[in-house]
């Protein structure tokens, strides 16, 4: 009893700390990538700290992503099969959020391409990479717990990010997929190189991408459907009326 005690005080003294239990992320790791979120600690034990888990790398599966709130793959080792394709697709437009990295010299930049078209994204990465102030946008610059529009980011030479929207010069770009979104990093900013802390730009830019609400607006219905709804909604409101006269 007295260790369950122990235990329950020791996780209400992280979550504190950071979030709440409801709010917790999980981050995955794909064990086809050349450096994982693993392959940094300093980030794992900052993003633990603030009542997250960071999961050892493991398979791409449907089973696998289920529970997982950002899926990281770094500098791809491998292009995914059609299976692990249709279950990443699947999986980032019903809403998780895909974060792809490569690093200078365009290491895991042609695999890392490969996979983000097939799940039909936009971002691709090629070329040198050229930092810039952080821009208004989703998750890493305003829309998390930090906010650090006009901040620089600690890099070191990357390969170029294009396609999406550009959120730090050429190294940072982000996109809808359906209700989910994909982020491509030109540099291995999780690299235990970077500081990464909850002080450091590095570090709150990481802590936004998993923290952040942000969600996609809904689509339109296009006119000749939008109209037939308000009939039909309207309808429904006279025969409600009419029952209760």
């Amino acid at each position: 009893m007295i260790g369950f005690l122990s235990r329950a005080v020791g996780l209400g003294v992280v979550l504190a700390a950071g979030v709440s239990a409801a709010q917790a992320g999980v981050i995955g790791n794909w064990d086809g990538s050349g450096r994982s979120w693993n392959s940094g600690p300093q980030l794992v034990s900052v993003m633990q700290g603030r009542g997250h888990t960071v999961e050892a790398d493991g398979a791409l599966t449907a089973a696998n992503l289920a529970g997982d709130t950002l899926f990281v793959i770094g500098e791809a080792t491998r292009t995914t099969t059609a299976q692990e394709t249709a279950d990443l697709s699947a999986w980032v437009n019903g809403g998780g959020r895909l974060l792809v990295t490569v690093d200078s010299g365009g290491l895991g930049a042609a695999n890392g391409n490969a996979i983000l078209a097939a799940i039909g994204s936009s971002i691709s990465f090629g070329g040198s990479a050229v930092n810039g102030a952080l821009q208004t946008g989703n998750f890493l610059s305003d829309g998390g717990p930090f906010n650090i529009v006009g901040s620089s980011l600690q890099v070191t030479p990357g390969t170029g990010v294009s396609g999406g929207t550009a959120l730090a010069g050429s190294y940072v770009a982000f996109e809808a997929l359906g209700s989910g979104f994909v982020f491509g990093f030109g540099d291995h900013f999780q690299n235990t190189f970077f500081n990464n802390s909850a002080a450091t730009v590095n570090g709150q830019m990481h802590i936004n991408l998993v923290e952040s609400k942000a969600t996609v607006d809904p689509i339109p219905l296009p006119a000749p459907v939008a109209m037939l709804a308000a009939v039909i909604a309207g309808a429904g409101f006279i025969a409600r009326r009419q029952a209760k006269a």
